[in-house]
């Protein structure tokens, strides 16, 4: 009985592949796939074979689990990306789908494009080569000028760590010959303790639990997995399995190629930022150091945005009197806001030579 009500259902899944997308070789396969994973994974029927408009050839699948009670993630597997995805983020990248349960295989979804366009080239600068470092001034309303900086790194080629320690500089960063990039992480408790506020981990310990008191915060993480080694999601996507390294910060500036929200705090002060462009690479972005004035928020996701520097992802960084920045033989930023010295900071985001 049990051979023959498996080969009714499979029969059905074929059949129904088949009228949903003209019964072609692509189908066909996914039908077999879908039924094996439902007849021998015990997977419930939140599995489900999912297409890329315009792209049958790149077929996803999406498994719907629950981490913990009340928070639901679909994940997201392709043939060239690996992510997360809250309920919430799916269904804002796919306002056609009002309930991803009614979602059924071969129907069209959007999926971001991850890191298709990272050319997969693990060598590192050549002799006398430097890292793209670009300077370019902001003007506010107000007529106030400030240089932001922008250094561009393919982050297949580093080595991705996060450094943390009771109360370091730049220059303790820069003393590392390996180090080729630099700029401060997270926020951190005023104290001789510099303890993270949010989640850190680094060499794949826990070093400090993610907070859910921060509201638009984001995660910049580093995986051991080779379909997603790095990336920058919201709080509510995260998850951390193979994860390496990661930090949590707040706000996120800007979300898929777009500023992604209106923030109340006026403050002006110097930003840090990490962000990830269309192509994949690593941006780190700071504003000059200044005892006075600076950004707020906004004119920081503002002069992000309308850089041509195609950002999809930025998140800000501890900035204000924290603000430091390294990129080997071309920049050394830090805070002027300390009467001696620069101003001692919790962690940093370094990226070395393999």
């Amino acid at each position: 009985m049990f051979y023959f009500t498996r080969f009714i259902l499979i029969i059905l899944i074929l059949f129904t592949a088949g009228c949903v997308s003209s019964f072609d070789k692509t189908s066909l396969f996914n039908g077999i796939a879908f039924t094996k994973n439902i007849l021998q994974k015990n997977l419930s029927f939140s599995y489900y074979n999912l297409v890329k408009p315009g792209n049958r050839e790149n077929v996803c699948s999406m498994i719907k689990y629950k981490v913990k009670p009340g928070d639901t993630f679909y994940s997201i597997y392709c043939e060239n990306t690996t992510r997360m995805f809250s309920y919430d983020e799916f269904i804002s990248l796919n306002g056609h789908i009002k309930n991803v349960d009614t979602i059924e295989p071969g129907d069209s979804v959007y999926l971001p494009a991850g890191l298709k366009n990272i050319k997969k080239d693990v060598s590192t600068l050549q002799p006398g080569e430097k890292l793209p470092l670009v300077k370019k001034e902001f003007k506010k309303s107000t007529g106030a000028k400030f240089l932001i900086y922008m250094v561009k790194i393919n982050p297949l080629k580093y080595k991705i760590s996060l450094y943390h320690n009771k109360g370091i500089t730049v220059e303790d960063i820069k003393k590392d010959r390996k180090v080729i990039a630099a700029i401060n992480g997270g926020f951190f408790a005023p104290g001789e303790n510099f303890s993270p506020i949010g989640l850190l981990m680094s060499k794949g310990k826990k070093i400090n639990p993610l907070t859910d008191y921060w509201d638009y915060s984001g995660v910049f993480y580093i995986t051991s997995a080779q379909s997603d080694p790095y990336g920058i999601c919201k709080k509510e996507s995260f998850y951390d399995t193979d994860v390496t390294e990661a930090i949590q910060s707040f706000p996120i500036l800007v979300w898929n190629g777009s500023v992604y929200k209106e923030y109340k705090d006026r403050e002006e002060a110097s930003r840090s930022a990490i962000a990830i462009d269309k192509d994949g690479n690593i941006l780190l972005i700071a504003t000059e150091s200044t005892i006075s004035g600076g950004l707020t928020l906004n004119e920081f996701a503002f002069a992000i945005n309308s850089m041509n520097w195609n950002c999809q992802k930025a998140l800000n960084l501890d900035g204000g009197s924290s603000t430091q920045m390294y990129v080997k033989d071309l920049l050394t930023l830090h805070s002027t806001a300390g009467i001696i010295g620069q101003d001692k900071v919790s962690n940093f985001i370094v990226f070395s030579e393999k």
